[in-house]
């Protein structure tokens, strides 16, 4: 039976991952979206804030796509309720470490979007999908020391800076 749970500190509903709001769709990353994922993290803009390609030698967007699938718990692309079928970012769960009551969160969203509070309200919901349907104490995030905007998103969402990894800065934050 699919899982459906509906929060009480928002709109959003989630029905086997898949996660509506009434700006806002998440829908789970699928084959399907290949072609499109891959133009989103092709974006010079985007691609500023990788230390490395995020694509193999020679990958295919079929490739790509199901690499970052098989990676991640749980992958969402982002679209907005009025074009629902344009993914304008992404959102994930990673790593979750079910012993120590953790996951990580990872994100990107097209430069065309930046500004709009689409991420604010997209990783709110997905900390609080963590929380209640994962169980997890903590999420964890990484971002480019480089990318203030994300690092200003994870401090107003309440993550505290941790330290960090080359040329990464490590977030956390507790869930009650």
């Amino acid at each position: 039976m699919p899982l459906v749970f509906i929060m009480t500190t928002s709109d959003a509903i989630y029905n086997d991952s898949l996660m509506i709001s009434e700006e806002i769709i998440l829908r789970p990353l699928s084959i399907a979206d290949a072609v499109a994922y891959r133009q989103l993290y092709e974006h010079p803009l985007v691609q500023r804030f990788f230390d490395a390609s995020p694509f193999g030698e020679d990958e295919s967007d079929e490739a790509f796509t199901v690499r970052i699938i098989n990676a991640c718990q749980y992958a969402w692309t982002i679209r907005k309720s009025e074009s629902p079928d344009v993914i304008i970012g992404d959102c994930a769960l990673h790593h979750w470490n079910e012993n120590a009551g953790q996951v990580e969160t990872g994100f990107v969203l097209h430069p065309d979007h930046w500004g709009e509070g689409i991420m604010t309200r997209t990783l709110s919901r997905v900390i609080c999908f963590a929380g209640e349907v994962l169980e997890v104490r903590e999420v964890v995030a990484n971002t480019s020391k480089f990318n203030d905007n994300a690092a200003r998103l994870l401090e107003r969402l309440g993550f505290e800076k941790t330290g960090s990894e080359g040329l990464n800065m490590c977030y956390r934050k507790i869930i009650s």
